[in-house]
């Protein structure tokens, strides 16, 4: 039960904090402020890359025709990229004055977003598979 648990509680603070982080470059974003609809600061080739590898690897994780080990192997070096994704992002926001009016770009929020549903996902198939009997896994 503790899992469960855990797995709702870690669920509703990435979305909490997603929305609201949108909603708090949205509001930053007035007329005086002009709208960044492509940031290139935000989403370099490694970001791109790094969301590109996720994808796969989620595709990885739940593929039941690799044996468990690979599947295994797969979700283990998901969560590793995408700490690592969230720690970069979380020093971007850290380094925004909000007293002097920044915000987080588009890019940034659309990132933050997507990298949040890409894990998010990640967390509620292993939790669903939990469910499973494990003979049925296999």
């Amino acid at each position: 039960m503790k899992s469960k648990t855990t797995v709702i509680t870690t669920a509703t603070l990435m979305l909490a904090s997603g929305l609201f982080l949108g909603t708090n470059s949205y509001a930053a974003n007035d007329s005086s402020t002009p709208s960044q609809v492509y940031d290139v600061s935000a989403y370099t080739k490694h970001v791109e890359d790094a969301m590109q590898k996720l994808h796969t690897l989620h595709l990885k994780a739940f593929d039941k025709s690799l044996d468990s080990g690979q599947r295994e192997k797969a979700r283990r070096e998901f969560f590793t990229i995408s700490q690592g994704l969230v720690q970069e992002i979380h020093r971007r926001i850290m380094a925004l004055n909000v007293k002097e009016g920044a915000a987080l770009s588009h890019t940034d929020v659309l990132l933050n977003t997507h990298l949040t549903m890409m894990v998010l996902d990640m967390l509620s198939e292993l939790q669903k598979e939990s469910y499973i009997d494990p003979v049925m896994r296999q």
